[in-house]
């Protein structure tokens, strides 16, 4: 592993408090049209955390 995939690894497993704005854009999504297609599904929005 280099010291760059150590510092993106680390970088990307830092938990941070998600803001209502990140949770409201989810939200709007799967509320729009584009969404449609979207059944049965469990949406993660912890930035990538949970990965």
């Amino acid at each position: 592993m280099t010291t760059r995939d150590a510092q993106s690894e680390c970088r990307q497993r830092r938990p941070r408090a998600r803001t209502s704005i990140e949770i409201a854009a989810t939200v709007a999504h799967l509320a729009s049209p584009d969404a449609r297609y979207v059944t049965g599904a469990v949406i993660a929005v912890d930035g990538g955390f949970s990965a």
